[in-house]
């Protein structure tokens, strides 16, 4: 389906190559150094706000999100591989994610040509996940995850599945 996770570079960089379209993606991160002076106990902040996507063939980029909305992406996964019987997310070959689930004797197939971002807010405590091309066209909002929900990617069924528990009974909703 989907994937590769903010923490995988360092908790706020995305810098790598899908090895299926030679796509390069690049965090594009801003840096709050905090309200304080030189003694002051506030650090500065790195969030990433958008995500830039380069096609080497072109020597062209463009922005997957409009400049003039504050965001701060949390995560973004993509399929990049078809390897020993499970799909690779950008390259990270044997890296535990607990998002991604269901991804063992999946059948052989192609990497799915999409990109899944999400942008966690703590104030408003929701989780929201945007799907897109691996090219950035295509751009939608997918659906709002509330905190105390959870969500994952199930790979051999190429779904996001959304989990939410309410007065004692299971509600599932999944996304193709």
């Amino acid at each position: 389906m989907f994937v590769v996770e903010a923490s995988y570079f360092g908790n706020s960089e995305i810098n790598t190559y899908d090895p299926t379209t030679g796509y390069y993606y690049k965090a594009i991160v801003a840096v709050d150094e905090g309200k304080g002076g030189l003694l002051s106990s506030s650090k500065s902040t790195r969030k990433i706000t958008n995500i830039a996507i380069y096609q080497p063939s072109t020597d062209s980029h463009k922005l997957l999100f409009k400049k003039d909305i504050e965001r701060s992406i949390s995560f973004v996964f993509f399929e990049s591989a078809y390897k020993n019987n499970t799909i690779q997310f950008n390259g990270a070959e044997g890296t535990y994610n607990p998002a991604i689930k269901n991804n063992t004797s999946v059948a052989e197939r192609k990497p799915n040509d999409k990109l899944l971002i999400g942008f966690r807010d703590d104030d408003k405590k929701v989780t929201d996940l945007w799907v897109s091309k691996k090219d950035g066209t295509e751009l939608q909002k997918l659906t709002s995850v509330r905190f105390g929900s959870t969500w994952h990617i199930d790979v051999k069924n190429s779904v996001l599945r959304v989990v939410t528990i309410s007065n004692q009974d299971l509600k599932i909703k999944n996304y193709p």
